[in-house]
């Protein structure tokens, strides 16, 4: 199951819920999985993305590049920014000339818009759980552990397999092709959108706001840590709570109707088809998937309210969808424009998929949220230049 995004604006009923707790019962008020409950871990660190000379493709540069002095796991100082949203003291400690020093904990300031005070290292200690996160330079580059004082709770196995299994983060959030890295060398400095779709893994991934991020739980399993000490990191960020508070979604009193997001899509297809009147057989092969796509997405919506649909019925929908975009791949291997029209039905369905899960049919781009959700800056980019986003839905490359 994908990851569907619980952004911290639309848990008012977390800040409800936490007024007059104790600190012990309050519930973190962070990134999650709608699905699971768990928070999400950022595991990249990329500048806002850009547009490549003479190409419609984006491209997402790392932040830090360089040499072993700005090596960092983004996983485990995003673990350490989850700790910090937790009530209780706090303690820091930044390295500077060889050596780690105490430093004022100020709330709000541990995070990665102030990375670069962290790069050389850093201790943080969460007194009333008792655990710790620390970064470190060494000779041969980062070196990056989590510990904890309570090892009924979490023991000494499992530390070690948190640790073994966090240095390698990246790939547990690839499914295939390239390897990824958290720092630029002088070889590669990034990648590029259509890379990144191909190779993260969706079931495990998100990315978001120009950002790849994994949910907390499914890495956890993935790290085969005990059950005692999967039940230890629930209890601290209080999945349980969330999953029993969070507001669910009457899907089937929404009122059934074609979205104007994908239905433009489609228009734009036919449109395409027209101007292709020069080549009959794409122009016939454009009409034909147009009236297919056009086909499938009516039925869907045209579902009285009797039918209850639920996101898995929309993501049957979106796989059926995905594999007819591609139908056509060998034959329009020489038309960059074509691969325009299919980018605008996948941002439609991105629109829509997230609306429909979240219990709204109308969206905006502003306010999608699906797997290759745009960011603030791509949003300006495509204002600005009036060119399509180059996406697919899911995970498929073109």
């Amino acid at each position: 199951m994908s990851i569907n995004i619980l952004r911290i604006e639309e848990q008012p009923w977390v800040e409800t819920y936490n007024q007059g707790k104790r600190a012990t019962e309050v519930i973190p008020l962070v990134l999650r999985n709608k699905e699971t409950g768990w928070p999400l871990l950022q595991i990249s660190l990329f500048n806002p993305p850009y547009t490549l000379p003479n190409t419609s493709e984006i491209k997402y540069d790392h932040v830090l590049g360089g040499g072993k002095c700005h090596e960092i796991n983004m996983g485990m100082f995003s673990l350490a920014t989850l700790l910090t949203k937790i009530p209780g003291k706090k303690e820091l400690s930044t390295k500077k000339a060889y050596r780690f020093d105490p430093v004022a904990f100020k709330e709000g300031y541990f995070n990665v818009d102030h990375i670069g005070d962290f790069l050389s290292g850093y201790i943080l200690t969460h007194k009333h759980i008792g655990m710790t996160v620390k970064h470190e330079i060494g000779g041969y580059g980062s070196v990056d552990t989590l510990d904890v004082l309570n090892h009924d709770a979490l023991s000494a196995e499992d530390v070690d397999k948190f640790n073994a299994k966090m240095m390698d983060c990246l790939s547990f959030a690839s499914s295939k092709g390239i390897g990824l890295s958290t720092t630029g060398t002088w070889h590669s400095s990034g990648y590029t959108l259509e890379q990144l779709q191909q190779c993260l893994n969706k079931e495990v991934t998100t990315f978001t706001d120009g950002q790849i991020m994994i949910d907390f739980g499914k890495f956890l399993a993935h790290s085969k840590l005990s059950e005692t000490a999967v039940n230890y990191f629930a209890e601290i960020f209080k999945v349980d709570q969330v999953l029993e508070l969070m507001p669910k979604q009457e899907v089937t009193a929404i009122k059934r109707e074609l979205p104007q997001e994908l239905k433009g899509a489609i228009d734009s297809m036919f449109n395409y088809a027209d101007k292709l009147q020069s080549e009959p057989e794409k122009s016939q092969a454009t009409k034909d998937l147009a009236t297919e796509l056009q086909t499938r997405i009516n039925h869907f919506f045209a579902q009285g309210p009797e039918v209850s649909l639920t996101s898995g019925d929309f993501d049957q929908l979106l796989k059926e969808c995905e594999t007819l975009l591609h139908s056509n791949d060998a034959l329009f291997v020489s038309k960059p424009s074509y691969k325009i029209v299919l980018n605008n039905i996948a941002i439609a369905f991105n629109q829509v998929g997230d609306a429909f899960k979240s219990g709204r049919w109308a969206s905006s781009l502003a306010a999608t949220k699906g797997f290759f959700a745009p960011s603030r800056e791509e949003e300006q980019m495509q204002q600005n230049s009036n060119q399509p986003l180059p996406r697919t839905p899911g995970q498929s490359g073109e």
